[in-house]
């Protein structure tokens, strides 16, 4: 091989070295170019959501001359709320002359024909009507031509939230409702009772009851009840409210069912919902309804005085009935509170028991032996047979129990297709009794809830 000339060499060598270089700077402008193509595409969908922007803006100000032409206009009212300052200027910056006649203009112009509209029998009151910018209108809403007791509205409303501020017609109203005549200490806080007779009286003479007076010797029957709640997160601190509230038949509660104000309260405390508690604030109130029940009262109709016959029921939770009766409670042996049947008998449907009564509770009291679950007096001494379950308690509570126990003898028995037979009868075709194999045990019987 000859020999290469050394300028040869060196040349052959730099001509690699640039091409190479050229090779390189080739690569970096296409990259350029790419990043050049991107870039041109960024800026082509900025300018598209610019554009979409720029449309929203424009609707947005086409929306708001609408409204401000609602606002203007006074034969409709506006359908939002309306400000009431320009947005270039706060409320709070105007003149008071500018901001009374722009509350003006929105209580006649949006408020008034909005209120105007609204049904005659809704309850009305003066309320502060408050706008998006914060701005308070005293609103007096329309009232009615007569009050409940036919008289006229007064003239003159309310000039505080206290008592002594309040119109005549609001002061007869608490004092018929919250107002006691006798007070009464309890052991943990402070009670209160009322006449139980005056509460009657005054229930038989007003013009909607005048009917139940009709009768020579008229009949009225009224409801006990009393219930507890907490009024504070750990359960410390109760109430105890006892009322009383007149019964109807079936066909009068479906013409006039009852409100709440006939709930009448006779006696309120703060305590405990136990037998104490209940015999020291509500021992007159108890008293004075035995005194009804055995005797009577005497209510004037038409200046003539009629004897009116007054029947009490209890009606109550199982929990207050047990308190009020003097018994062990639902979870006691002797568990139910009108005949002496125990837990060990609860299955056995076919066996006739004796129904109690306040001669067999003392003879039981007497008793040094077992007591059949008396423990003191029933508090308030009326017949037995009145003092019933209510129907909340009866069907969720006591019924499912009752269910569950029944649904044990069922299978006891080994009679589960013959009560799934009869349950389709009754039209309950979603129950189901049977007997299901489980990973964890032996197979046991499972069945539809009805309290579900």
């Amino acid at each position: 091989m000859a020999a290469v000339h050394p300028e040869v060499f060196y040349l052959a060598q730099r001509a690699e070295l640039l091409a190479g270089y050229l090779r390189q700077r080739e690569r970096e402008l296409e990259e350029s170019r790419g990043e050049i193509e991107g870039l041109r595409v960024q800026l082509e969908e900025a300018t598209g959501d610019t554009g979409r922007l720029r449309a929203q803006l424009q609707q947005r100000d086409q929306r708001i001359l609408e409204l401000e032409a609602r606002l203007n206009n006074d034969g409709e009212p506006p359908r939002k709320r309306a400000l009431l300052y320009d947005a270039k200027k706060p409320l709070s910056q105007c003149k008071t002359s500018t901001q009374a006649e722009r509350r003006r203009n929105l209580q006649s112009k949006f408020l008034d024909p909005c209120f105007s509209k609204l049904p005659k029998y809704i309850v009305k009151a003066n309320v502060i009507f408050r706008t998006d910018d914060g701005a308070d209108v005293e609103l007096k809403w329309p009232q009615g031509l007569l009050d409940r007791k036919g008289q006229p509205p007064p003239v003159i409303p309310a000039t505080g939230r206290g008592y002594r501020h309040q119109t005549e017609e609001t002061k007869d109203r608490v004092q018929w409702c919250v107002h006691f005549k006798d007070q009464a200490t309890a052991r943990d806080g402070n009670g209160a009772s009322r006449g139980v007779a005056d509460i009657i009286k005054h229930h038989l003479k007003m013009p909607a009851n005048q009917y139940l007076l009709a009768a020579d010797e008229p009949v009225v029957k009224f409801r006990y009840g009393i219930d507890g709640r907490p009024q504070a997160k750990n359960n410390i601190i109760g109430a105890v409210m006892a009322c009383i509230t007149p019964i109807r038949s079936a066909e009068e509660a479906v013409k006039r069912p009852r409100t709440v104000k006939e709930e009448y309260c006779v006696f309120l405390y703060s305590g405990k919902e136990d037998y104490e508690e209940q015999v020291r604030v509500g021992s007159r109130v108890f008293r004075e309804m035995e005194d009804i029940q055995e005797f009577g009262i005497q209510v004037e109709v038409e200046g003539v005085e009629k004897h009116v016959v007054i029947e009490w029921y209890v009606v109550s939770d199982w929990k207050s009935l047990s308190i009020m009766l003097g018994l062990v409670g639902p979870t006691g042996n002797y568990f139910c509170f009108q005949c002496y049947c125990t837990k060990a008998q609860i299955t056995n449907f076919r066996q006739d028991r004796p129904r109690r009564s306040h001669e067999k509770t003392a003879q039981c009291l007497n008793h040094r032996g077992d007591t059949k679950g008396h423990q003191r007096l029933p508090v308030l001494k009326i017949p037995w047979a009145s003092f019933l379950v209510d129907t909340l308690h009866t069907v969720l509570r006591i019924g499912g129990k009752l269910m569950t126990q029944f649904t044990g003898w069922v299978i006891d028995q080994d009679q589960a297709d013959k009560m799934e037979k009869a349950m389709c009868e009754l039209g309950i075709t979603t129950f189901y009794l049977r007997k299901e194999a489980s990973r964890e045990g032996p197979s046991t019987y499972k069945w539809k809830n009805l309290t579900g």
